[in-house]
């Protein structure tokens, strides 16, 4: 699989490159966060919006330098794990789910970039129609919907359904690196990312 992607194009000439920032919009992000968790750089949401009159402009210069540069800062790849029990009584590693505390910085600056990339795999139809996480107007409740009518639909026509479903245990753990990057080239993403 890794081969294919990483010899093929998704369409000629797709080729994804992030556009700068500016400060309304880095204003509207930071306005719009709600976390105050600490991460490592102990620097707090509320921080930044007590004092986002002065510094708004250089964090909107860093964000559009990093964009400029394709450079993500190292100190933004590093988060806090944290340990929240999933039962009332924890009694194993397994029954906690820990969860990463990210510096503040650097969720704004993801802030900035998701727009971008939901906007192009939306445009070039990167993403299939059926796919429900991660999108914007889909949920468990719209996967439903869709799945209730196929079979409602299938039932009317006296069609037989079977239903396999999947799912994987520490999935992004598991996948395989090399083709994560030869599926992002596939689909001219790979110089930005």
């Amino acid at each position: 699989m890794t081969e294919f992607y990483s010899s093929q194009k998704f369409k000629d000439n797709l080729v994804f490159t992030f556009q700068f920032s500016t400060i309304e919009e880095v204003a509207l992000i930071i306005r719009s966060l709600k976390s105050n968790a600490l991460g490592l750089d102990q620097i707090s949401l509320e921080m930044i919006q007590l004092c986002s009159s002065v510094i708004l402009p250089h964090i909107t210069h860093l964000i559009n330098c990093c964009i400029e540069a394709d450079y993500f800062p190292t100190a933004w790849k590093t988060a806090l794990i944290r340990s929240l029990p999933k039962v009332s009584s924890p009694e194993s590693p397994s029954d906690l789910r820990p969860i990463s505390l990210l510096p503040t910085l650097r969720k704004i600056f993801e802030r900035v970039l998701m727009p971008q990339l939901r906007k192009y795999s939306e445009e070039n139809e990167i993403i299939p129609n059926h796919q429900f996480g991660f999108r914007q107007n889909h949920s468990t409740t719209t996967a439903l919907l869709h799945l209730t009518d196929t079979l409602i639909r299938n039932l009317d026509q006296k069609l037989s359904s079977i239903l396999a479903t999947l799912d994987y245990s520490k999935a992004f753990d598991k996948i395989t690196h090399e083709l994560l990057l030869a599926k992002l080239s596939y689909y001219g993403l790979c110089n930005s990312i």
